[in-house]
């Protein structure tokens, strides 16, 4: 007999209650979610059954897990649910009975489930958020108290010059040790993110649509990997619009009769992939795109750049889809750019699996495919180098200036990525990339 399950996630219980077709209640019972909670409920269940549970923290992994009895898994989408909940008390129950009332009326939003390779991604996305996070709040601090001090850094604090001129300040002795400590917790944070976003760039090898982003400034390796795993499959929306209310981009509407009003973005997406458009936005307008003169045209009629650059980052993400969807080439690309992204990217390959083609080859095949373009370097440069070693470029992260400073306050810029401040065993090497995105 076919039933229809819904299934109330949480920490540590799993409340579900059954009924069938006719919604009459079968059972209630409520699991402890742990291995042995998720069997039992798992032997509950019959390749006939529909079960339905809310999208939350662990509700993928779970619809994995129990689809593999041959049931039919819809998880749905929270913010609708909560649209759908019973008025009056909230309850386990209630909320149950909720999901099972709008899944017979067929009013179920069900999201879309990523591959593990896009989760995957998506879990190294909030862990470079969280670095960029902790490294701009060190650095907040520390210039905070030096500002209480009356010193301001004449150049670039966090570089050689800067930390060999921190050295030589005549700070008090408790300033001293709290600038020290602080320090040295930015230290430690930014070798881990260096190692990350190496891994970003070792993923990017292996996924034409990231080189493909790569194209628009603003995308990087890292940027473009994280934009893939945030959106997942590209040909999923139907339309760029879809696309950008996904992200929480498009702007409220509010309407009555023929009054219609529009305010700030609704924000009711993906934070994660929006704050990944307002990053390449920026970036993009910084080196001079497509769209920076448009960012200065709305900056000198009254917008906030604030505002000013979400709209760069909209018209950003269109542009974006109609790149991966039509597969074509970016109008004002500049190659010469694009270039210099592939070959740094070519330096990212793991040494003892690069091959014999050296990093500006590389490049000239990656860009010639992508674009049809002929290589602007080889263009200059028609002459071939005449040894591998000529044509490599430094690793990201690595710079000659590294290591200087002093022995308190070590340079922080150009450190080498591949150093591991934490002790032996208690940071593992990454997996092995073994399944592109998309």
């Amino acid at each position: 007999m076919a039933r229809d399950i819904a299934i109330d996630v949480h920490k540590r219980t799993l409340f579900v209650v059954a009924a069938d077709a006719a919604g009459v209640e079968l059972w209630q019972r409520r699991f402890p979610t742990t291995a042995e909670g998720e069997a039992q409920l798992l032997r509950e269940l019959t390749p006939e059954d529909r079960v339905v549970l809310e999208a939350t923290c662990g509700a993928h992994r779970l619809a994995n897990r129990l689809e593999s009895t041959g049931a039919k898994v819809i998880v749905a989408d929270a913010q609708h649910c909560r649209l759908l909940g019973m008025r009056g008390k909230k309850t386990d129950y209630r909320d149950c009975r909720a999901l099972l009332s709008h899944l017979r009326a067929g009013e179920i939003v069900a999201v879309w489930r990523a591959d593990p390779t896009t989760r995957w991604i998506r879990q190294l996305t909030r862990e470079r958020a969280a670095y960029n996070q902790g490294i701009v709040r060190l650095k907040n601090r520390i210039q905070a108290l030096l500002w209480e001090e009356g010193l301001v850094a004449p150049g670039r604090l966090f570089g050689a010059e800067g930390a060999a001129w921190l050295a030589a300040q005549a700070l008090p002795e408790t300033t001293r040790r709290i600038v020290a400590r602080e320090w040295q917790a930015l230290a430690s944070l930014l070798p881990l993110k260096a190692r990350q976003e190496q891994e970003l760039a070792e993923l990017a090898l292996t996924l034409p649509l990231a080189q493909q982003l790569m194209q628009v400034e603003g995308f990087g390796a890292p940027t473009a990997v994280m934009w893939l795993g945030e959106v997942g499959d590209v040909t999923r929306f139907g339309s760029a619009r879809q696309l950008v209310s996904y992200a929480g981009l498009n702007p409220l509407v509010d309407q009555s009769g023929e009054r219609v009003r529009t305010g700030s973005i609704t924000k009711a997406g993906r934070r994660s992939l929006r704050w990944i458009m307002i990053e390449v936005a920026w970036r993009h307008v910084g080196s001079g795109g497509s769209l920076a003169e448009y960012f200065q045209r709305l900056t000198r009629r009254g917008k906030k750049p604030q505002v000013a650059i979400v709209a760069v980052a909209r018209k950003l993400l269109v542009l974006a889809y109609v790149l991966l969807t039509r597969s074509e080439t970016y109008r004002h690309l500049n190659a010469r750019r694009y270039e210099r992204k592939l070959t740094d990217l070519a330096a990212c390959r793991p040494v003892d699996l690069e091959p014999e083609q050296s990093h500006v080859d590389w490049a000239a095949a990656r860009l010639k495919q992508t674009t049809g373009l002929d290589s602007p370097y080889r263009e200059a440069h028609p002459v071939a180098c005449p040894g591998r070693s000529r044509c490599r470029r430094r690793r990201p992260g690595r710079s000659s200036t590294a290591g200087s400073g002093c022995a308190e306050f070590p340079a922080l810029e150009g450190s080498d990525p591949s150093a591991n401040p934490l002790p032996a065993g208690l940071v593992g090497e990454p997996e092995a990339v073994t399944a592109p995105v998309g």
